[in-house]
């Protein structure tokens, strides 16, 4: 997407200047801070003084809903951990293209992390989750239903199968496919019998966590949901790395969930952990899949390989 004009960005922040606090906009100026599949970010200055995240879809009446979605999430986030959000127009008055802005948050991703920066993640995933819910799923419609991990593999399958049919049909896909719908069905009573859930990002990988002096702070809250804590600890490390997680060995990963278990207890939380793991690896290996042709960097292909080779051995296929 072409960067909109300064113009442009100058009118969105005047129109919204009553919930951006602001007393008056006398000067606007942007730079790009990325761009990404769902979304475009820009850094906005505003009077040279005050700095606010435009975030910008780049999927029509999806992105509509994910950036309304990150919206009331952003509500529920304790303060320090995520981003204040300011407001999201989806008129289409200013932009042809739904938008929110957000408040922006300096610092930096980091791609290697020390034993010091898991434990940080881990007491502030701990605060993330302090808050519970008796109920799962969208923010705006929450289900009183069991979070049944085996139906939710079923109805990816049968999403993929409609989507990527020939991507699912790969032998090796179609090998792991009993295996692992047995070893979600193995303990998929460990997810139907939990009755308490959280705010979960949906999301945590490396690149999505920004650090600031002794501070942590999450961005891209477009996945978030009520549920299982046990996903967000998923994200940030396999047992393979991938361009989006680190490789854990087993005793950083130990050492990070004892740290977040100290915080607040769950004593099937591990194994939960390794199920989403499993859930996760699978289903982004096909997603991964379908971005490689269009991917110069080889990320997309070098995740690929890595989540292949790690699941057809650790079962036997």
């Amino acid at each position: 997407m072409q960067q909109p004009a300064e113009s442009t960005l100058t009118t969105i922040i005047r129109r919204h200047q009553a919930a951006l606090q602001l007393a008056q906009v006398t000067q606007v100026s942007a730079t790009v801070l990325g761009q990404g599949e769902a979304n475009l970010n820009m850094l906005v200055r505003v009077n040279q003084a005050q700095h606010f995240n435009v975030r910008i879809g780049l999927r029509g009446p999806e992105s509509a809903r994910t950036l309304q979605q990150e919206q009331a999430a952003l509500q529920l986030v304790p303060p320090g951990i995520g981003p204040r959000a300011y407001v999201v127009d989806v008129s289409g008055r200013d932009l042809a293209q739904p938008y929110s802005i957000l408040e922006y948050l300096p610092g930096v991703i980091k791609a290697a992390w020390s034993d010091a920066d898991l434990l940080l993640h881990a007491h502030t995933l701990a605060q993330l989750h302090q808050r519970t819910f008796n109920q799962h799923g969208d923010l705006a419609q929450p289900s009183d239903s069991a979070l049944d991990m085996l139906q939710r593999f079923d109805a990816a399958v049968r999403y993929w199968a409609t989507r990527e049919p020939a991507i699912l049909a790969l032998p090796h896909n179609q090998r792991l496919l009993p295996t692992l719908r047995d070893f979600i069905a193995t303990h998929n009573q460990l997810f139907t019998s939990l009755r308490s859930f959280t705010l979960v990002h949906g999301d945590l990988h490396k690149l999505n966590i920004v650090f600031s002096g002794a501070h942590i702070r999450y961005i891209d809250w477009e996945s978030a949901q009520i549920g299982d804590p046990a996903l967000d600890l998923a994200m940030i490390g396999w047992d393979v790395a991938t361009a989006w997680q680190m490789e854990l060995s087993s005793q950083r990963r130990e050492r990070f969930l004892h740290a977040y278990l100290q915080q607040r207890a769950d004593p099937t939380l591990i194994t939960r952990r390794d199920v989403w793991m499993v859930y996760t690896m699978f289903f982004d290996q096909i997603y991964h899949r379908t971005q490689i042709a269009s991917d110069t960097s080889g990320r997309q292909a070098h995740t690929v390989q890595q989540i292949e080779r790690y699941l057809c051995a650790r079962f036997a296929i």
